[in-house]
């Protein structure tokens, strides 16, 4: 397997789930979760207990929160070799099954208060007890000295399961968006498994060349659904030493000192000028609470830049780019690239122009700039557009960054449009 590729969980279970209560079910079939969770798998073997976890917090998880609508045969596929694995293809058909299930209670005479409490604690149970049992396992080598007789695909499986039972039951019980009950479950107020790390999923990152502490921040903002589909991107092209990263840190070492250097030019051999903004212009638009933005021209073939405040006319448009330091895109000392570099955005920007606006009907075929025969490029970086003095004005520029759209400058992401709008 390739370090990118889909992760394959296997199914191994031995018997379909008894389709009764969830906390109940160690006892229905006869194991000790308490010796269990100490290591203690008595005449069973590791691949029975492996077995059973997969039954009990796989497919009782779901049961218990979604209901009968839950067959276990459509969350296993076997491939052309006899081989089983589990399968998610069918569960946003069953989560909207649910909501309707849960939209036609709402119209009943009893549903309740009371019965929508009854039914919220019994989600928050199942969750909290598959949370601390899946926490348990993973913990049993490092506080037992027993290997997890689940295997690493099969526990994140479980993991990334519960997170999407948990988001899954928080838009469909939850309130309405607009309600002051809305998301207001009780499994989101305590821990959950969106909080949860995962060594397995973390490891293979780092061995793709993942930096440690990018690792962290995604996991912090994504959690490990988010990790994973990371790390199905693949391995980051550009290599970097990260042995002196950490993700106790905030910002990636390797890439901090590699950061800040002299403001290069596109090719080697160019010796083409530094172009500046007026940082004053600047700092009057910023005073005024605005976010400025530049229009690059020649005048009598004197390059030049043109700021003004992105609420200067109606429906202007801009592209905006953030945190570009690296590979000479970035100036530490003053508002200024060299032409070539600003040239190469320009035309780069322009280009994207080509791409249809979303809010268009595509049997139209015309796209918004073109009606407007506007052929203008605005853009803002923060390398041009933030001030490095007075210190109030660069603090405020640093907290009034625009959110239009996302382009990365970098060797192995160059100029990639994100993101387009506004």
């Amino acid at each position: 397997m390739k370090q990118h590729d889909p992760i394959f969980v296997p199914y191994i279970g031995d018997r379909v789930y008894d389709g009764l209560g969830f906390a109940g079910y160690p006892a229905r079939r006869v194991f000790d979760i308490d010796g269990l969770l100490k290591g203690d798998f008595k005449e069973a073997s590791s691949d029975q207990v492996a077995s059973f976890f997969q039954t009990w917090l796989y497919f009782g998880m779901m049961h218990e929160i979604l209901g009968a609508v839950v067959k276990t045969a459509d969350f296993v596929r076997t491939d052309e070799y006899g081989n089983k694995w589990l399968t998610t293809n069918k569960l946003p058909g069953v989560l909207h099954k649910v909501r309707l299930l849960v939209d036609r209670e709402k119209t009943l005479p009893e549903y309740s208060h009371e019965y929508v409490e009854r039914r919220n604690n019994c989600i928050a149970k199942c969750l909290r007890l598959a949370l601390d049992i899946w926490e348990g396992f993973s913990a049993l080598k490092e506080r037992h000295s027993v290997p997890n007789p689940m295997s690493p695909e099969i526990s994140i499986a479980i993991q990334i399961l519960g997170i999407t039972l948990q988001a899954g039951a928080t838009e469909i019980c939850g309130g309405a968006p607009g309600e002051d009950s809305y998301r207001d479950v009780p499994w989101e107020h305590v821990r959950h498994f969106r909080l949860t790390h995962n060594a397995f999923i973390e490891e293979r990152m780092v061995s793709q060349g993942w930096c440690p502490a990018m690792i962290e921040h995604v996991r912090s903002q994504f959690h490990v659904v988010g990790l994973y589909y990371a790390s199905l991107l693949g391995p980051p092209r550009r290599t970097l030493d990260h042995g002196n990263c950490s993700m106790d840190l905030k910002c990636c070492r390797a890439i901090k000192g590699f950061q800040v250097g002299e403001v290069t030019h596109v090719v080697d051999g160019c010796q083409c000028e530094l172009v500046c903004v007026d940082k004053f212009k600047l700092a009057d638009i910023i005073r005024e609470n605005k976010i400025p933005v530049l229009r690059f021209s020649k005048q009598k073939g004197k390059p030049s830049f043109e700021a003004v405040s992105s609420t200067s006319e109606p429906g202007l448009e801009y592209t905006a780019m953030s945190h570009v330091w690296s590979d000479g895109w970035g100036n530490p000392e003053n508002n200024s690239l060299r032409l070539c570099r600003i040239e190469k955005i320009v035309s780069m920007i322009s280009a994207s122009y080509t791409i249809p606006d979303f809010h268009v009907e595509p049997p139209q075929g015309k796209h918004y700039r073109a009606t407007k025969h506007d052929d203008r490029v605005f853009f803002w970086m923060d390398t041009l557009c933030v001030p490095r003095e007075p210190a109030d004005i660069y603090e405020k520029a640093s907290k009034s960054h625009p959110s239009p759209t996302l382009q990365a400058l970098d060797p192995s992401l160059y100029l990639q449009l994100i993101e387009f709008s506004n």
